[in-house]
């Protein structure tokens, strides 16, 4: 991958992550399944 395209997917991944409030380098956005996160409340 090209790395400045390597470098928006983890800064995307980091974003995700931060939103979700979950821990760094939790999410693989070459593997995610977004369907899993339907209706969850970040409140």
């Amino acid at each position: 991958m090209h790395p400045i395209i390597a470098g928006e997917v983890r800064r995307a991944e980091a974003l995700l992550e931060g939103y979700l409030g979950l821990p760094p380098d939790s999410i693989d956005l070459a593997s995610i399944n977004l369907t899993r996160f339907k209706g969850v409340s970040l409140e």
